[in-house]
């Protein structure tokens, strides 16, 4: 039952956010029609976002590969002079604060020539959607079982088996290939190409993946300091990347999703050598128990507060599927306290044994 249970916190938990970057305004105007050509574009969102490409498709179309630049809130993309009279098509693409590619195109016409017909709305192909959301699945289930029971065995002095090891390597796999493919959809290429690459390193996917190797490469240190030093950065890598580290003010948003992330870490991760020892030597079991139950506890403090922290940092009109995803995290917790009071109660009725 209890294995059931932690399952399905590991599914929940690797729920990813699902609000991005939000195209607010253009200057000049989608479908515009000028009577002198512009010096450049603006594009402003609802948070930051990194410049990827941008390309000027003119009336005769000939394609002229931009460089954006990011100016706050703003993308400011600068065009070439002197654009002759007709109309234009700028292709833009950018990546959100969570790494989420979006692009779009901005009509205009310069002139008397013929008026460019705006394309509504934004779009971006996002071929690889589905790998990238099961390498991130398969990232935070091997970092909660690798760097988090390797947390949990430091603080209860214990050696670690192999499969603590195999659990490591495969979160850094996945963290690897992650990064590649969140590259791959900022850059909209193969994930083993150069642009992919460039593309990630580019943005917070390349340094989330910089801080969670480091931390999976501690956590694998022997003795007690190494487990909770690479605990800590994988708490700090996977909130380089989070939406709602974009809030203000962001250090303190950005806080509250490493604590939620890290204490989530160690709580689930605890739950794979306790079962293993259980069945091992029942005594030594609760004598774990009894040690981790007031940590145990503690984590599920700050989980709880992170996750309001982080809701909170959304602010008001969120949108229904970020409302399925609180009630699913809702859930979570939940199921998350019963497990602590359930681990406290056996691991006090074992040491009363």
């Amino acid at each position: 039952m209890r294995a059931a249970v932690l399952a399905v916190l590991l599914c929940l938990w690797a729920g990813a956010a699902v609000a991005h970057a939000v195209l607010l305004e253009t200057d000049p105007g989608d479908g515009a029609r000028l009577a002198t050509p512009p010096s450049s574009v603006s594009l402003r969102f609802n948070e930051h976002v990194a410049p990827i490409a941008a390309r000027l498709i003119g009336p005769d179309g000939a394609i002229a590969t931009l460089t954006p630049s990011a100016r706050g809130y703003s993308i400011d993309v600068a065009l070439p002079a002197a654009l002759a009279p007709g109309g234009y098509y700028l292709a833009w693409r950018v990546a959100s604060a969570d790494t989420h590619p979006i692009a779009g195109t901005l009509a205009f016409s310069v002139g008397d020539g013929p008026a460019a017909v705006p394309i509504s709305g934004t779009a971006g192909a996002d071929a690889w959607r589905g790998a990238a959301i099961l390498a991130r699945a398969v990232r935070d289930v091997a970092l909660a079982l690798g760097v988090g029971g390797a947390a949990f065995l430091a603080l209860v002095g214990a050696r670690r088996s192999r499969s603590i090891y195999v659990a490591l390597a495969a979160a850094a796999g996945a963290t690897i290939a992650g990064a590649a493919l969140a590259g791959a959809r900022l850059a909209d290429a193969d994930p083993w190409t150069e642009s992919a690459w460039n593309a990630a390193l580019a943005t917070t996917a390349g340094d989330a993946m910089v801080a969670i190797l480091a931390g999976v490469a501690l956590a694998a240190l022997p003795g007690r300091v190494g487990p909770f030093a690479g605990l800590a950065a994988v708490a700090i890598g996977t909130a380089l990347t989070g939406h709602a580290a974009t809030a203000e003010p962001r250090w303190l948003f950005g806080t509250a999703q490493a604590l939620h992330v890290g204490a989530a870490i160690f709580w689930l991760g605890a739950f794979w050598p306790l079962a293993a020892e259980l069945r091992r030597s029942p005594a030594r079991a609760a004598r774990w128990g009894v040690t981790f139950s007031p940590f145990g506890m503690a984590a599920v403090s700050l989980v709880a507060l992170g996750g309001v922290a982080l809701t909170a940092a959304h602010g008001v009109g969120i949108s229904v599927d970020y409302a399925m995803l609180v009630a699913g995290k809702a859930t979570f917790l939940g199921l998350m306290v019963f497990l602590a009071a359930e681990t406290r109660a056996t691991a006090a009725a074992g040491a009363r044994g």
